[in-house]
């Protein structure tokens, strides 16, 4: 288990069908007593609207790679004061260098779907089923590797 706190992002990484979006329908009804905020490419959403989002509310952040430059970058601003969980394909997480997507890249709690890793999670790499089953992947904290497999909500 790994908690998710205020200025501690996730980053949740994997390829198109690994089950990222699910991760966040399962993590969004985990949340439901939280103030939870969904964001997507198709969200009719704008900057000023995300500095509405109230302090400590729980954003889900899906297909974070395909978001309008604008809304990645306004993104950022919520990470000091909100739960932010950050969903994007691994190869954006490997190569993107500003936005919502570079600013969690680092973060000390990653859940990576699939068959393959971001680089800077090479030491986890046994845990990985190498089959990329969706749903199935590590679970990357600072302290632990641990295999995991996401159940629908």
């Amino acid at each position: 288990q790994a908690p998710l706190e205020t200025g501690r992002p996730w980053l949740v990484c994997g390829n198109p069908g690994s089950g990222r979006s699910t991760v966040l329908g399962v993590l969004a009804a985990q949340w439901q007593l939280s103030p939870v905020a969904m964001v997507t490419p198709e969200s009719a959403i704008t900057p000023e609207m995300l500095a509405g989002v109230p302090d400590g509310a729980v954003v889900l952040i899906d297909d974070a790679d395909l978001l309008d430059p604008e809304i990645a970058d306004a993104l950022v601003g919520l990470l000091p004061r909100c739960r932010v969980v950050v969903a994007a394909s691994t190869a954006a997480a490997q190569s993107t260098y500003r936005g919502i997507i570079a600013a969690v890249t680092q973060a000390r709690t990653v859940l990576a779907l699939g068959p393959s890793l971001p680089q800077h999670l090479a030491h986890a790499r046994s845990a990985l089923d190498p089959r990329g089953t969706p749903g199935r992947g590590v679970l990357v904290t600072a302290r632990d590797v641990t295999a995991v497999q996401i159940a629908s909500p």
